[in-house]
């Protein structure tokens, strides 16, 4: 699960403020939002209605109560649960595998313990409202469950907040029936948080620390006093706006170097194509073809970025390489204009090579001596070969976005991919994705931080800004329409709304009734 706006975590930075009642004249949105006032309020005693239906559906009449039995008062649960809370959670095998401590398990401890403090010969019986209440907290963190990120801090952190939780809304049913309840609003943040921001790969250990240290003061202090609670939203919000302000700096420099990367590789094209032309005019010798299509065109690449194909520094670029085509197997090297020899030192300096190799480089290329030797030929050609080209980390220049999409092209778009196209083109940058990773279906989820109208070109980030996968609008189309990359629809509601929602229906199920618009 993710809150509404991915991009962002929604912590408990934002937290409503409590609901006012509604002032004559009010617009209909606030109607609305009165009317899920309403509907909150009865939220309680509506799971509770269909909790006692799915009894009788399920033919479970209440148990008899044993001649000696006494009702645990409130106290007596609030007792048990403290102890149970300054106990570390723990899993255990069940079945030959690892299961996590649920609230079930929790409601049969707490029964244990009550028998043990119990006055001899007695036998506690829980209050229905409060075993009620008991179930419905499970059937909330089950939910959360299936919705948590397979990462085990997201469980550990979860499992922590089990007993606080279940101790807040057995004192107040407020949790149930008001959103801004600082135990529904820490839990929600929390889960929302972890689902986020803990994923398996991409963990920030630092993070983990954090929201651990923040969980353990409520296991470690909570007494029934929500300001606890109220303090570590706070927090929470404040420590998640950080993080969320990082990730924002992070995408954006991936988005400012992709944008570099792109007006590098169109000029490395028109580099590329402006050499070709010259190479087609005559045949220079080999060394000064390797020059060409090695080194020089780098020089022609960066000059364009800098200046501009109509500046003059372009255009002297130019007229240097026109130059250097005069120099042939049997050609006079002494015809070549003398400036060209320290243009050519100056312009190979600026493109990554060391001064022992430029001069290496243009002492062969300006020797006719070398310039006859095939021996010469290779070692420079070799030398270029060697080193990086501009903008790549390896001597293997960068595959350019020409051709990508000239591999992409090699396989005709259908009118579908097309339309896919199209759409994709409409949507805005900040659009969250999910790509499947593996024949089980499971999926990671990066955003559309940035796509390039002129190159087609998609740069995708994780959670924390990250570059996480670029690909072409065509591949990105083809992979939509194979289901290997879906659009994630944005949630409109937070976690634990959609909890009840869910909780709601699944109990109507039960019932034979239809589902209505169900509480939050």
């Amino acid at each position: 699960a993710r809150a509404s706006s991915v991009g962002t975590a929604r912590p408990a930075a934002t937290r409503p403020n409590r609901s006012t009642p509604m002032a004559h004249g009010a617009d209909p949105a606030n109607g609305l939002a009165a009317a899920d006032a309403e509907r909150d309020s009865e939220l309680f005693s509506s799971l509770r209605g269909l909790l006692a239906e799915r009894r009788r559906a399920l033919n479970i009449a209440p148990a008899a109560a044993p001649a000696a039995s006494y009702m645990a008062t409130r106290e007596d649960l609030q007792t048990v649960l403290g102890g149970l809370q300054a106990t570390p959670v723990a899993s255990f095998q069940q079945n030959g595998k690892t299961v996590s401590r649920s609230i079930g398990h929790l409601k049969q401890d707490l029964l244990n313990q009550l028998r043990a403090n119990s006055p001899e010969g007695q036998t506690p019986i829980i209050a229905e409202e409060d075993s009620d209440t008991i179930d419905l907290v499970g059937m909330l963190f089950d939910y959360i469950g299936q919705n948590l990120s397979s990462h085990g801090s997201s469980r550990e952190l979860i499992a922590k907040l089990q007993v606080p939780v279940l101790r807040s809304a057995i004192s107040d049913k407020h949790f149930f029936t008001q959103r801004n309840h600082p135990a529904r609003q820490l839990l929600n943040s929390v889960a929302e948080a972890t689902s986020t921001w803990l994923v398996d790969d991409e963990t920030d250990s630092g993070m983990v620390d954090t929201m651990t240290s923040m969980v353990d003061r409520v296991t470690n202090e909570f007494n029934g006093d929500l300001s606890l609670m109220e303090s570590l939203l706070d927090d929470l919000g404040r420590y998640m706006s950080q993080v969320t302000r990082r990730a924002e700096i992070a995408e954006r420099r991936h988005i400012d170097a992709a944008k570099g990367r792109e007006r590098l590789d169109l000029s490395r094209e028109q580099a590329n194509a402006a050499i070709a032309r010259l190479l087609k005019r005559g045949k220079p010798a080999p060394m000064v073809r390797a020059v060409l299509e090695q080194a020089w065109t780098d020089v022609l690449s960066l000059t364009l970025l800098r200046q501009g194909e109509d500046s003059q520094a372009y255009r002297r670029c130019l007229a240097v390489a026109d130059q250097l085509m005069q120099i042939g197997v049997s050609s006079d090297v002494s015809k070549v204009d003398q400036k060209v020899r320290e243009e050519v030192r100056s312009g190979l300096l600026q493109v990554g090579l060391h001064v022992d190799e430029v001069d290496g480089v243009v002492n062969k290329l300006f020797d006719p001596a070398s310039v006859e030797k095939k021996t010469s030929h290779t070692e420079l050609a070799m030398t270029l070969k060697s080193k990086p080209r501009l903008g790549s980390e390896s001597a293997t220049p960068a595959k350019s976005t020409g051709d990508s999409a000239k591999a992409e092209q090699s396989t005709p778009l259908t009118s579908e991919e097309k339309e896919m196209i199209q759409r994709i083109r409409t949507l805005p940058f900040g659009t969250w994705f999910e790509f499947v990773t593996n024949q089980q279906g499971s999926a990671v989820r990066r955003k559309l931080a940035w796509f390039s109208t002129v190159t087609g070109r998609c740069l995708f980030v994780n959670q924390r800004g990250a570059r996480a996968d670029e690909k072409t609008i065509e591949q990105l189309a083809r992979d939509l329409i194979r289901g290997q990359v879906r659009i994630y629809k944005q949630e409109s509601e937070n976690l634990i709304d959609r909890a009840w929602k869910a909780i709601m229906g699944k109990l109507q199920q039960f019932t034979g009734q239809s589902s209505q618009p169900a509480p939050a």
